[in-house]
């Protein structure tokens, strides 16, 4: 799982330039990633990682994403340690 991780870190890391909207719809057509609008707020899921984001703004959930993906690979590798 922190291999897939890893690729989708480096995924919006190397496309981080282009269209948010593009970026997140090409990666998702890749991974199978969900997209769901829950309790007021959309929620993009991948490997146990949950991103939110109020507004429907792809950037934004790829932040969101991003962010709690980093946390979980960190948290694995303290884990290994």
């Amino acid at each position: 799982m922190s291999q897939n991780l890893e690729c989708a870190l480096a995924f919006f890391a190397n496309n981080k330039k282009g269209d948010a909207d593009e970026v997140l719809a090409r990666w998702r057509s890749i991974t199978g990633a969900g997209l769901h609008f829950r309790n007021g707020s959309y929620e993009l899921s991948y490997c146990g990682v949950r991103g939110t984001a109020t507004s429907g703004a792809a950037a934004q959930l790829i932040r969101s994403w991003t962010r709690a993906a980093k946390r979980k690979l960190d948290a694995e590798k303290t884990r290994a340690s």
